[in-house]
């Protein structure tokens, strides 16, 4: 790739274990874009995933870094402008 742009994006994986029978059961993880390390919002997303009735319980986390690239040409292809002030989709 001669020409490309680099971004490095951030996935936090919340990893997850449910009472069941006086025990721990390992869950499936919830993944959720960005680097998350609020309390609150790891159980609220962890609640969304699995349930709100759900007798779950957080064993961990992990932030996951990826470096990805795109062509340049491609780039141009699907990216739409934005107003560099707002950040906000032109509409021309």
């Amino acid at each position: 790739m001669a020409r490309a742009i680099t971004r490095t994006v951030s996935t936090t994986k919340i990893n997850v274990s449910e009472f069941v029978d006086g025990s721990l059961k390992e869950k499936e993880p919830v993944y959720v874009p960005g680097s998350i390390k609020d309390a609150k919002r790891l159980m609220s997303e962890t609640r969304k995933a699995h349930g709100k009735a759900a007798n779950v319980v957080i064993t961990g986390t992990e932030i996951i870094e990826e470096k990805r690239a795109i062509s340049f040409d491609d780039f141009m292809k699907y990216s739409v402008p934005v107003d560099a002030e707002e950040g906000t989709e032109n509409e021309d």
